[in-house]
């Protein structure tokens, strides 16, 4: 699976590496939804995870492009916002509060690529 992973903590994108590093998981990571919309433009993705909060372009502007670029991969929403202060006219698969701890990340990333394989395996 293909993943492309935006989130402007610098902690979460070391998390990420270091976990995604024992999966057998293709991955891009990025800081920014700027440099997210750039790998767009050439690169296709099976999963889009993405936060909400964050400087320069909120995930609401990603979730926006993504929308207007009739892109279709399915997105999921890890973000410190409660889940009812998602945004819910996108194609947002899962949305999850971003846990504090690694531990409780591993454990959403799980989740969602699990749930994203089942729906892409029925």
């Amino acid at each position: 699976m293909k993943i492309l992973f935006v989130d402007d903590s610098e902690d979460y994108r070391i998390m990420l590496r270091l976990w995604l590093g024992k999966t057998n998981h293709e991955h891009v990571i990025t800081k920014s939804v700027t440099e997210a919309k750039e790998i767009l433009l050439s690169q296709n993705f099976d999963l889009i995870i993405c936060d909400l909060l964050m400087p320069e372009f909120s995930g609401i502007m990603m979730l926006e492009h993504i929308e207007k670029s009739q892109i279709k991969t399915p997105i999921a929403i890890v973000s410190v916002l409660e889940e009812m202060d998602y945004p819910h006219n996108y194609n947002i698969e899962n949305r999850y509060v971003k846990p504090t701890n690694w531990s409780g990340l591993e454990n959403i990333i799980n989740i969602i690529v699990n749930k994203f394989n089942l729906l892409k395996n029925n």
